[in-house]
């Protein structure tokens, strides 16, 4: 059996790409980069936004063709789109061999074999060797008027430090140089596990663990769980980049309590000039949404 899998989406699909092709290679499968050369296609999907959706199921749509032709043996999808729309997506697409959603890696790897009783480090290596991305949890607790990830990740869950610490270690002795902490929202990381957000826990845990070359960068913080003392903290760092990620979606007020997002125009511009007068040359990424509802 030869497989290819295509990732669609987000850094998290990625990842969870990545462990579930280190699953598969354990198990003694071929993966191989060339759809051509493979029988069998693994997608996983994502679901998030209308655009992603319909683009999902072209790829799906143009696999089934391949099957037809003979051009494929089986086609498994698996991940967010599955979650949000497996069951229509099932008596629509009957040609499809396998359908798991982002919870069920498990049934995916049993499909083709016995999996190994472990898998939590088992990844493949990523497509840029010295920058991978290290997942520190599923799921979401905002809310958001506008976003769909808790109804399809579900609740924040947050992986054990212990845990991260050891993946983290595994992509530095694979080669890796920079860690990109990625999470729906990184500032609420280790409530649910501790009782209280330890993002900062983390980063000296990693600070401790990590040889000193190593760089690490954070991705995706609500604003509202970013403080005076975050900013502090990554700007006084030799260890964490000075970058942050943080999505305000709206600056008006009006909009932003449609949005269900807790923080105003005040807060954020407060924030930002907090960062620029911390460290003038602190980078600031953020989204703006337009078009609002």
């Amino acid at each position: 059996m030869m497989i290819h899998l295509l990732t669609m989406g987000c850094a998290k699909n990625s990842v969870d790409s990545e462990k579930l092709l280190g699953v598969l290679r354990a198990q003694g499968l071929e993966i191989v980069e060339d759809i051509e050369s493979a029988d069998t296609v693994i997608v996983n999907t994502c679901g998030f936004i209308q655009p992603a959706v319909e683009e999902n199921i072209d790829v799906i749509l143009d696999l089934e063709r391949m099957k037809e032709l003979g051009r494929l043996e089986r086609i498994c999808v698996v991940g967010c789109l599955v979650n949000r729309y497996g069951d229509e997506l099932k008596r629509e697409l009957p040609t499809v061999d396998l359908w798991a959603d982002s919870e069920e890696w498990g049934t995916v790897a049993s499909f083709f074999g016995t999996p190994p009783a472990t898998w939590s480090r088992m990844r493949a290596p990523g497509s840029s060797p010295w920058s991978r991305y290290l997942k520190v949890g599923e799921g979401c607790d905002s809310f958001c008027s506008f976003c769909t990830i808790p109804s399809i990740r579900g609740r924040a869950r947050s992986t054990p430090i212990r845990e991260l610490l050891g993946e983290a270690l595994s992509l530095v002795n694979e080669g890796a140089r920079e860690i990109c902490l990625v999470g729906q929202d990184l500032t609420v990381y280790g409530t649910d596990l501790y009782g209280s957000p330890r993002l900062l826990e983390l980063l000296d845990s990693l600070d401790n663990a990590l040889p000193r070359d190593v760089r690490v960068r954070l991705l995706y913080l609500n604003p509202s769980g970013v403080d005076e003392t975050l900013i502090e903290y990554v700007a006084g760092s030799e260890r964490v980049l000075s970058y942050l990620d943080i999505p305000v979606q709206h600056i008006d007020d009006e909009i932003l309590a449609r949005m269900n997002r807790p923080d105003g125009e005040a807060r954020i511009r407060r924030l930002f000039s907090f960062a620029r007068g911390t460290d003038p040359l602190f980078a600031l990424r953020t989204t703006v949404m337009v078009g609002f509802p």
